[in-house]
């Protein structure tokens, strides 16, 4: 097997993993810790799609919630020059959709999750953790990771929370 052929089996695979339990937030503002002190229990999300690779070159956090802007977005949540895969069904009258992504990656080893999302008395807060290779071994191939997740629908404003992690091998 081929490194480039090591590389993105290793990719296949680790976008498949299971989601790792959320993480804590390491955004250190008043607001929020009150925020946390007020707020509902963590709102469930459905992951609609993870990969290592998309066609976004850009960072992104994004909420989307209709169904025109959804089918609009998704062939760019694709691997750049492939056919888009099904698009993934939304009820846009209970749920909507949260993408985070990281844009144009050097090297494998770098991901990014939607933790988890809370909606507090004034605001929905959905937590991202983004993580880098640190002096791990990575493979040369550029990403650009992804997550797109489902949540609840919710007409209070959204704000990203973000935790990066930088991994130790």
């Amino acid at each position: 097997m081929s490194l480039a052929s090591s590389s993105i089996a290793l990719l296949l695979i680790a976008a498949c993993a299971p989601a790792p339990p959320p993480a804590r937030s390491t955004d250190s503002t008043a607001g929020v810790a009150e925020q946390r002190q007020v707020r509902a229990q963590a709102d469930s999300l459905v992951r609609l799609h993870r990969s290592a690779l998309s066609g976004l070159n850009r960072p992104a956090r994004q909420v989307i919630a209709d169904s025109v802007r959804w089918a609009e977005t998704w062939p760019h949540l694709q691997p750049r020059g492939s056919t888009p895969t099904a698009l993934p069904v939304v009820d846009f009258s209970r749920s909507m959709v949260v993408i985070a992504a990281l844009g144009d990656q050097p090297s494998t080893g770098y991901g990014v999750i939607v933790d988890s999302v809370v909606r507090t008395k004034s605001e929905y807060l959905m937590f991202v953790r983004a993580t880098e290779p640190g002096d791990c071994i990575v493979g040369g191939l550029e990403t650009q990771p992804v997550d797109v997740v489902a949540v609840p629908r919710s007409h209070l404003p959204a704000r990203f929370v973000e935790q990066r992690v930088t991994s130790r091998c």
